[in-house]
């Protein structure tokens, strides 16, 4: 009996070794889209994968994502052809619209469409948001938007016409409410594998740049202040252009370590992330895991200087993501002493993540003059 027993524990170990992982999805949204759309997807489904012929709702094709680290990350209607996505530049209200669709459709909370997109403040301007199960795919599109406002869509098929009007809202893009995105940035901000300054390639010679000494600035613009820039600072020698990164020019090599990521080695990051409800979580990463986060999704990074002394800089990164209309903003205290080999410095942040940026006055995004708003 014994031998048996030992005999099904092995067996049960060996098959847990191979067995495929379990689903995981990105949102909660899409698990409850795949559940209740009867959806039976295969376990441990390959990171990267598109599968737009497979899967039907309602004798509907449906379009299924996964991402780099093989979550389902988008289910959704096929409503749009490759091109046209590639046309618009891969543009986010695309999965936004497959997405919300099957949601309607499929009433997870209830409520009939229109109640749902009275909360939503999707807006038909034109039309019925069901008539793009019949013209979305053969209709001729155009997409317009206003900068971190909203997205107007349209649809024109003979004497048809479909006009919608979305918010550019990332909690409603995304189907994730603030509280989850908190979640979500800690999550894949740790999985995030780091890229090296090895791995990067710069051609910083087709750059445009000015001199300022002996150094090159490559402009980046401003985010709401003249002190808080995008600018790389770069030195020339024997024909060949590197970024700044060392202890004699620490103002520069920090700007550029925070706005890049690139280091001959990865930078200990001890973070804090602020949440709402008054909390905060502790996570251990990398310098160089923040900014690939956020270069991943978009954002445009902007870098300001607090405070700069002969033993640690303080300062300010930002995050924008226009299309998106969120930021994120990440206040470091930076030892100086990690730009001379230090390997026991640690930079400490405290990040405030998917701020966002919709409701926002334009002056707030207009720079300072004269330490003044206009």
């Amino acid at each position: 009996m014994l031998r048996r027993i030992t005999i099904i524990l092995l067996m049960v170990a060996a098959c847990a070794q191979i067995a495929p992982a379990a689903n995981s999805y990105h949102t909660r949204r899409l698990a409850d889209i795949a559940r209740a759309a009867g959806l039976s997807l295969p376990e441990g489904m390959a990171a990267g994968m598109c599968d737009d012929s497979t899967y039907t709702f309602s004798g509907r094709p449906l379009r299924v994502r996964t991402n780099s680290f093989g979550d389902i990350s988008h289910i959704g209607y096929r409503l749009f052809a490759p091109q046209l996505i590639e046309a618009y530049g891969a543009s986010p209200v695309f999965d936004f619209i497959e997405r919300y669709l099957l949601e309607l459709d499929l009433r997870l909370d209830g409520r009939t469409p229109a109640a749902r997109m009275d909360i939503d403040k999707v807006v038909c301007a034109a039309g019925d948001i069901g008539m793009l199960h019949s013209m979305a795919t053969d209709a001729s599109f155009s997409i317009e938007s206003i900068t971190r406002r909203m997205y107007r869509l349209k649809w024109t098929k003979g004497s048809q016409t479909l006009s919608l009007t979305i918010p550019a809202d990332y909690q409603l893009m995304t189907g994730a409410d603030a509280i989850e995105l908190e979640n979500i940035f800690e999550r894949d901000l740790q999985r995030l594998i780091p890229i090296s300054g090895d791995d990067v390639i710069n051609d910083w010679r087709n750059a445009k740049v000015a001199r300022s000494g002996d150094m090159l600035i490559v402009d980046g613009g401003t985010f709401m202040s003249e002190m808080i820039r995008g600018d790389i600072y770069l030195t020339e020698r024997q024909g060949r252009r590197r970024l700044v990164t060392d202890a004699s020019k620490a103002r520069q090599s920090v700007a550029n370590i925070m706005l890049t990521g690139i280091y001959n080695r990865t930078i200990p990051l001890d973070l804090t992330i602020d949440r709402y409800g008054y909390k905060a979580s502790k996570v251990a990463v990398t310098v160089q895991q923040f900014v690939d986060y956020c270069l991943a999704e978009g954002c445009r990074l902007y870098f300001g200087i607090k405070t700069h002394d002969k033993e640690r800089l303080t300062g300010t990164l930002f995050a924008l993501n226009e299309k998106m209309a969120y930021n994120h903003v990440l206040s470091i205290d930076f030892p100086t002493s990690i730009l001379k080999g230090s390997d026991n410095a640690t930079v400490k942040g405290t990040a405030y993540v998917y701020i966002p940026l919709q409701n926002v006055t334009e002056k707030f995004f207009q720079p300072y003059q004269n330490d003044k708003r206009k």
